[in-house]
Order: structure tokens, then C-alpha cells, then sequence
């Protein structure tokens, strides 16, 4: 059976996490090892990954000796370049709060193999945790375009599965990252930006195969109507996106055309603008997010 090593940052976790590793233990047609670090919980998460460590030797605890990396983003990283993969064929990626379907792995598995692919990304379906509406379904596939690694990631990270050959090329370059220091990262979006400047290939699968719990502490969460698209604008209000968007591409070895448009990201002038708005189709892949973008480009807030 396929090999998975799987990264699970926690944080605060005590409510949910043990529920999310029965989920990643149960996996079908797939054996799994857990690698689960802990980013110095205030709460009694520790206590219950260990617990789970000594009830199923799966279960691997990363020690992170006291040393917090302040970001469930820069957690994953800080795992996707030091976590022993060992003979592992593949790399998954998992939030502490959500519920896996018991074929996830293996359908993600499936997908990469007929592709020959270097990454994996899915829809989810949300659901709140205090039972107050229906489960949705948060779609994020659709048909890549020319440059929307720059723009944004292929999914929420906790879909994501790489190929072993993926993973390893990734750790190196890691290494040698200089992560800002005002303003937090996106984890999902620079290993999918990664993998697409790599040609490495990547599957964007129509399938909602976790359930994505929405509660007060999530980092991120689906937010949706009003609530997402106030998120949103604070986001551009801060210059989060745009900053993101020029960081990531500081990080990459970029061919000709890719340095034409980070240099007019970057200007960002009237003929600039111009040009990202007549271009915003190859900058996202759903046309409401090229809508979305064309209307920030053309406000001023990106």
C-alpha cells in the first residue's frame, strides 16, 4: 500500500484534535505515519498528542523544544523541511480541527498517479461547529491559469498531498526563504506557487473530501456573504495581498514573462493597472475571484 507521511500543526487544539487524528488513522487502502507538532499550546494539547503517541506508535510527536513559530504557516513549513519522510511515497498536509473522509488519501493517491502530478488541492465541505447552519461546500478548483500561483493558492492547505519527488525538491529551497517580518504568510499558497513555477504539475480535484469545522479560533475559516468580503477588503486595505503576491515572487527563480508582470505589480502605475486588468483572467481561476481582483486593481486597493 501507498506510503503517507502526514504533517499535522496544532495549536490549541484540545477541543478537536483527537478526533482529526482518529480520522487520519482510519485512512482506507493506505498506511499512514502522523508527524504532529505542537506550536507551545496553552491548553492541553501536548498532553493529549502524547497520549496519542503512546496509544498507537503511528503517531509521531516533533519536538519543538520550546521554540514556537508563531504561524500554523511557518508550523507546516518548519515540518515540510525538517520531518524525516523516511520511505514514505507521499506528503500530506492536516489541520488539527477538521474530519477526514475515510478514502481521502486514497483518492488524492489516485489522482496524482494518473496525472504524474507533483501536487494534489480539493474542494471541502465546511461545517460549523456549534451547529447553527447546514454544511456548504467551499469551492476552490477550477482550471489553472498562466500566473494564478502568484495570485493565490490551489486550495486550503489541509487538502493538500504531495509527491514524494515534490517534497523533496521543496525542502532545500525552504532553507534558504527570508520570511518577512511584518506580516503573516500563507503556507498553502507558496508550496502551490512552488510547485507551479517547478512545473511540477498539479491536480485540482472537483471532490470535497474533508469536513472543514468552522469555530472561533480558526486562523483562517470560510467565511462567507458580508463576513468574507469584509475580510477581504481589510486584507487589501493592508496591503497583505499585494505584498504577499511581490514576496512570493521575490522567492522564485522567474522566467522572462513571469519578471514582465511582477514588475508591474510592483510600479503599479496607471499603464500597469491597466495591463492587470486586461490580464486578470490569467491571474485567478474562477471568474469570481478575476472579478474580485479586477475590482481592487481598478479602487486602488491592490
Amino acid at each position: 500500500m501507498p506510503r503517507i507521511c502526514v504533517l499535522m500543526a496544532s495549536y490549541n487544539g484540545a477541543n478537536f484534535i483527537a478526533d482529526q487524528i482518529a480520522t487520519i488513522l482510519n485512512q482506507q487502502d493506505v498506511e499512514v505515519e502522523l508527524f504532529i507538532r505542537d506550536d507551545v499550546s496553552l491548553d492541553a494539547t501536548p498532553d493529549i498528542i502524547a497520549a496519542e503517541a503512546r496509544r498507537d506508535a503511528r503517531v509521531q510527536v516533533v519536538d519543538p523544544q520550546g521554540i514556537s513559530t508563531g504561524s500554523a504557516a511557518r508550523n507546516f513549513l518548519r515540518m515540510l523541511e525538517t520531518v524525516d519522510f523516511g520511505d514514505a511515497n507521499y506528503i500530506a498536509l492536516a489541520d488539527q480541527d477538521d474530519l477526514w473522509l475515510s478514502y481521502k488519501l486514497r483518492r488524492a493517491i489516485e489522482r496524482i498517479t494518473i496525472a504524474r502530478a507533483g501536487g494534489y488541492s480539493a474542494n471541502l465541505t465546511a461545517f460549523d461547529n456549534e451547529g447553527l447552519r447546514e454544511p456548504w461546500l467551499l469551492l476552490k478548483q477550477g482550471a489553472p491559469q498562466r500566473f494564478d500561483h502568484f495570485f493565490q493558492g490551489a486550495s486550503a492547505g489541509c487538502t493538500y498531498v504531495l509527491s514524494r519527488a515534490a517534497a523533496d525538491a521543496i525542502r532545500p529551497w525552504l532553507a534558504t526563504l527570508e520570511y518577512p517580518v511584518d506580516y503573516g504568510i500563507s503556507h498553502d499558497w507558496l508550496i502551490y506557487a512552488f510547485a507551479r513555477n517547478r512545473e511540477l504539475g498539479w491536480v485540482y480535484d472537483d471532490a470535497a473530501l474533508l469536513l472543514y469545522r468552522q469555530h472561533s479560533a480558526n486562523v483562517y475559516g470560510a467565511q462567507t456573504g458580508l463576513q468574507s468580503v469584509a475580510a477581504r477588503i481589510k486584507l487589501l486595505r493592508a496591503r497583505w495581498y499585494r505584498r504577499h503576491v511581490l514576496w512570493i515572487a521575490s522567492q522564485l527563480d522567474l522566467s522572462t514573462e513571469e519578471q514582465v508582470l511582477v514588475r508591474r505589480v510592483a510600479r503599479g502605475n496607471l499603464t500597469d493597472r491597466l495591463w492587470l486588468l486586461a490580464h486578470a483572467r490569467q491571474l485567478r481561476r474562477r471568474p469570481r475571484d478575476v472579478l474580485m481582483l479586477r475590482l481592487a486593481i481598478a479602487t486602488g486597493l491592490f
